[in-house]
């Protein structure tokens, strides 16, 4: 864990920038990746009253691209492109590619007549600026690069695509380079998280405590859980889920005056949280 999804969407929030969120976790597929990015641009949320149905059907790269262009300003300075046919010089990989866009998205990417009522709105119903930068988020992106081939390459290139001022981010724990053939000749800025550390992990866990009278017996259980399982798990959640089973167990002892919050009891302590410990080992 190195915080990126928390600190990307909290700046995003702060700054009030136009943006929309997609976990390609959740959205697994084309089309729920295309919806949801569609639903967020036009503020529309599925629920019972719209029997939660998107705010458009999209299943299609090629019209998911259209309604993105729709959907957003033109830049004033912005000129739609066709994408190239890959050199016969460079990386093949990359080559590879950019062969992969079809070439119904070279055809689709062209200026559309906007739709003066389908255009990016901010919350008090003003449209965004044409000069600032839309942008879409895609969390645990490694998870694109497993749909469609011509998936993660199109949306790198939804700025030329769509003629609109674009920027697509990509957050993932999978190293940059599993990127670079996708992005071909696409300029891609690469920012690196550093991990957490075991005491920034502990500062962070700790405010999670259920009942802060207790506060020094779940600091002591987490300074457990992290000693015993920190290298068997990549995410902050998975700790979190860990902490929050082990805790009753700590919690009932601690009533009971079986154990103390004092690192002297830490082998009973131990020994109350072990098997919760081997349960979560196995499947991780």
């Amino acid at each position: 864990s190195s915080g990126k999804t928390a600190v990307v969407r909290d700046l995003f929030q702060t700054m009030r920038l136009p943006h929309a969120y997609v976990n390609c976790i959740e959205s697994s597929t084309p089309r729920l990746v295309f919806e949801t990015i569609l639903n967020q641009l036009h503020g529309h949320v599925p629920n019972s009253s719209n029997s939660f149905a998107p705010y458009c059907k999209c299943s299609d790269t090629s019209r998911f691209i259209q309604l993105l262009a729709e959907a957003i300003f033109p830049c004033p300075s912005a000129a739609v492109t066709v994408p190239s046919s890959p050199s016969t010089s460079g990386d093949s990989s990359a080559m590879a590619s950019s062969a992969l866009l079809p070439t119904a998205l070279a055809q689709t990417a062209k200026v559309v007549e906007l739709n003066h009522d389908a255009r990016m709105r901010r919350a008090d119903g003003s449209a965004w600026s044409a000069e600032e930068t839309q942008y879409i988020i895609f969390d645990n992106a490694e998870r694109l690069r497993l749909l469609d081939k011509t998936l993660l390459p199109a949306l790198l290139r939804l700025d030329q695509l769509t003629g609109r001022n674009m920027c697509c981010m990509l957050i993932s724990h999978v190293p940059y380079e599993n990127f670079v053939s996708a992005a071909a000749t696409t300029p891609m800025v690469r920012v690196d998280f550093a991990p957490y550390s075991k005491s920034q992990l502990l500062e962070i866990l700790a405010l999670s405590c259920p009942d802060v009278e207790k506060r020094e017996g779940y600091h002591e259980m987490i300074k457990l859980i992290l000693n015993v399982s920190l290298d068997q798990y990549r995410e902050l959640l998975e700790l979190e889920q860990v902490a929050a089973t082990a805790w009753p167990l700590v919690q009932q002892a601690l009533d009971a005056g079986q154990v103390t919050a004092s690192s002297a009891d830490s082998s009973k302590i131990y020994r109350l949280i072990k098997p919760v410990l081997q349960q979560a080992a196995a499947r991780a």
